[in-house]
C-alpha cells in the first residue's frame, strides 16, 4: 500500500508538465477567464517547486475556484489532500480531472492508485480497464489489471489478461508460472498440466517446473501420481532442492516419518542450500516442534548438530538453536557447546558469552569465568562486566595486581556514572588488594571513592574501618565507620561487621566496650565456630585479656589455634599467657 501512494505521489511531480495544456474544449470557457486561471496555476507549480507549499495550496485552490474543472489545478492539489489525510478530497479531485481529459494517462493513473489505496477494487479495475483500452500496448496497466482481478478471484479475467500480457512480451517462465497458479486455483488440471508441461519440455534443465507438477498431484492427493513424477526427477538430480522439500512434505502427508527425517535432513545439511533458506526452513521445523501437536525434540536436534557441523558464515543458526534449546528446557550441559560453537564462528557474540559466563558463575567455575571474559577484553570489549568479573577471579587466586589492572581497564569503559553497582564493586576490589599488597594508602583512597557513589555501603565501611585500625590510624574515623556498619545490618547482624567494630573499641582502648560486641560475635557462632572464625576468636582472647580474664583469653587462643588461624603472635601469646602487640 505504502509503495502504491509512493508511485502517485511521484507519478504527479512527474506529470506537470502534461497536465498545463490539457484543458476543457475552447468553447466551455472564455479565452480570458481560462488564460487567467492558466496564470494562477503556473504561479501556483512555481511555489510548489520552490517549497512554498502553503501558498502553492491557495493557489492551486484560486484557480479551481476561477475554473472548476481545471484539470492541472485539480490533478496536482489532490496530492497535497492525499497528504493532509484528506483522500475523499483527494479523490474528487481526481475523478473531476478525470472528467475534463477522460484520455489524459497521468490522471487516471493516479486515480486508480488512489482507489486501490482505498481498497475501492471495483472503481480501480473499471479505470484501469479503461486505460488499458485506450493503451493496449501498456503492459505495466494490464500486471495492474491481473493483480486486481486476482483479488477480487475472478480468475477467468485473470487468465484473459495473462494472455493479453503474453501477446505483448511473449512466453515466459513467469507469466507461465502464474497461470499455472490460477488454473490450479480454478481446479482446471487439464489446462494448469498444459501450461507447467509446455514449461518443462521449454526448459528441461530447469527440474522446477516438473517438480511443480508433482506437487500439483500432491495437493489433490494424488500420492501414486506424485511419486511417479518425483522418482523421474530422482533419476536426473536426486539432491534437487525443490524435489527434496516435496519429498519432505509428501512423506509427511503420507506418514512416512523416518523417510521425512531423512529427506530433511538431506535438505538441511545441502551445502548448496543458500543460508537464509535453511535457516528460515529451520525456524520452521523448530517452531513446528515447540508449538505444534508433534514434539520430538531428539530428531530436531539432531538435524541442528549436522548442520552445526557445516560451515557457518554468520552466528545466526547457532543462536536460533540455542534459542531452540532453552526453550525446550535442555540441560545447560546441551546448551553450552552450541554456545561455544558460536563464539567460534564470532568472537564478539556478546550474547553467547554472557549466557556462558551466567552458567560459569552458577557452577563457580572460576577457570570458564577467567577464559571467557579474557577473550572478551582481547577483542578489546568495551563492556566492563568482563573486566570486573576477571578481577574477581584474579582476586580469589590471589593475583592482586592483576585484579587491580582490569578494575582499572574496567573503569575506563564506564563513560559515565550510571552504574554505580558496578564503579562500588571494583574500586572495593581495588581497595582489598593494595591493602594486601600494602599499599595502604592506595587501599583507603580507593574505599573513600567507594563511599564517595555510595556512603551506605556497609561492607566498604566495614573493611575500611578494620583496616584503619589494624594501621592504628584515624581510630576516630574508624569507629564511626565501624558502627555505621553495625546500624546498616541491625535487621540481618554480620559477625564480621560486629568483630570489626570489636576491634576498633578494642584499640580505642575502650575494652569493656569491645568486649560486649566480641561476646556478640561469639554467640553468633552458635557454639560452632568455624575456620572462619579464627580470628575473631583471637581477637577475643586480646580482649578478654585486656579486661583482667587471663584464664578465657588462652581459651580462646588456643581455640583460634586448633581452627588453623595464620595469626604469627598466637603462638607466642599461648606460650606466654599474655596479650602481644
Amino acid at each position: 500500500m505504502r509503495a502504491i501512494l509512493k508511485y502517485y505521489v511521484l507519478a504527479i511531480l512527474a506529470a506537470t508538465a502534461a497536465l498545463a495544456n490539457a484543458q476543457e474544449p475552447a468553447d466551455s470557457l472564455q479565452a480570458a477567464v481560462r488564460e487567467k486561471a492558466d496564470a494562477f496555476f503556473f504561479d501556483g507549480v512555481s511555489k510548489r517547486l520552490a517549497g512554498n507549499h502553503a501558498e502553492a495550496f491557495q493557489l492551486y485552490l484560486h484557480t479551481i475556484d476561477i475554473c472548476p474543472k481545471h484539470v492541472g489545478a485539480n490533478y496536482d492539489i489532490s496530492s497535497y489532500y492525499h497528504l493532509m489525510g484528506e483522500d475523499s478530497l483527494a479523490m474528487r479531485s481526481l475523478q473531476t480531472a478525470a472528467e475534463a481529459d477522460p484520455n489524459n494517462y497521468w490522471v487516471r493513473q493516479a486515480l486508480v492508485q488512489l482507489y486501490v489505496s482505498e481498497d475501492k477494487t471495483d472503481n480501480a479495475i473499471r479505470e484501469l480497464e479503461g486505460l488499458a483500452k485506450a493503451y493496449p500496448n501498456n503492459s505495466q496497466l494490464l500486471f495492474m489489471l491481473e493483480e486486481l482481478y486476482l483479488k477480487k478471484e475472478d480468475y477467468a479475467k485473470t487468465i484473459e489478461t495473462l494472455d493479453r500480457i503474453e501477446l505483448l512480451e511473449g512466453k515466459n517462465k513467469d507469466i507461465s508460472t502464474e497461470k499455472f497458479r490460477i488454473y490450479s486455483l480454478m481446479k482446471d488440471e487439464q489446462k494448469a498440466f498444459a501450461e507447467m508441461r509446455e514449461l518443462a519440455e521449454e526448459y528441461p534443465n530447469d527440474l522446477r517446473y516438473q517438480v511443480l507438477i508433482g506437487d500439483f498431484y500432491l495437493d489433490e492427493g494424488k500420492f501414486d501420481e506424485a511419486m511417479k513424477v518425483y522418482s523421474q526427477i530422482q533419476q536426473t538430480d536426486p539432491y534437487n532442492i525443490n524435489l527434496l522439500m516435496s519429498l519432505a512434505k509428501y512423506y509427511e502427508q503420507t506418514n512416512q516419518q523416518q523417510l521425512y527425517i531423512d529427506n530433511l535432513t538431506k535438505i538441511v545439511t545441502n551445502e548448496a542450500l543458500p543460508d537464509d533458506t535453511r535457516l528460515k526452513l529451520m525456524q520452521g521445523i523448530a517452531a513446528q516442534n515447540l508449538f505444534g501437536q508433534v514434539n520430538d525434540t531428539t530428531k530436531v536436534t539432531g538435524l541442528f548438530d549436522k548442520i552445526m557441523e557445516l560451515p557457518q558464515e554468520t552466528t545466526d543458526m547457532g543462536e536460533l538453536y540455542a534459542r531452540y534449546l532453552v526453550s525446550s528446557d535442555m540441560s545447560k550441559q546441551k546448551i553450552k557447546p552450541v554456545l561455544y560453537k558460536i563464539l567460534d564462528i564470532d568472537p564478539e557474540a556478546d550474547i553467547a558469552r554472557n549466557q556462558l559466563l551466567l552458567y560459569a558463575i552458577e557452577e563457580d567455575n572460576d577457570e570458564d569465568v577467567m577464559r571467557l571474559c579474557k577473550t572478551a577484553v582481547d577483542y578489546a570489549s568495551k563492556n566492563p562486566m568482563y573486566y570486573y568479573y576477571l578481577s574477581v577471579c584474579h582476586l580469589r587466586h590471589s593475583d592482586y595486581q592483576e585484579a587491580i589492572d582490569a578494575n582499572r581497564k574496567g573503569l575506563q569503559c564506564l563513560e559515565d556514572d550510571s552504574n554505580i553497582d558496578m564503579i562500588v564493586n571494583m574500586y572495593t576490589i581495588m581497595g582489598d588488594c593494595h591493602h594486601r599488597l600494602g599499599n595502604n594508602q592506595m587501599a583507603f583512597e580507593c574505599y573513600d571513592s567507594c563511599l564517595l557513589y555510595r556512603p551506605d555501603d556497609a561492607l566498604v565501611l566495614n573493611n575500611y574501618a578494620y583496616y584503619l585500625a589494624l594501621e592504628n590510624r584515624q581510630l576516630d574515623k574508624a569507629e564511626k565507620m565501624a558502627a555505621k556498619a553495625i546500624q546498616l545490618t541491625k535487621d540481618k547482624p554480620n559477625i564480621n561487621y560486629v568483630d570489626t567494630y570489636a576491634w576498633v573499641l578494642f584499640m580505642l582502648s575502650r575494652y569493656e566496650e569491645a568486649k560486649k560486641y566480641i561476646d556478640q560475635g561469639i554467640e553468633m557462632t552458635g557454639g560452632k565456630p568455624s575456620k572462619n572464625d579464627a580470628t575473631l576468636l583471637e581477637h577475643a582472647g586480646d580482649i578478654y585479656f585486656k579486661c583482667g580474664d587471663r584464664s578465657q583469653a588462652v581459651k580462646f587462643w588456643q581455640q583460634a589455634k586448633t581452627l588453623g588461624s595464620s595469626s604469627k603472635l598466637l603462638e607466642k601469646k599461648i606460650k606466654k599467657r599474655k596479650y602481644i602487640e
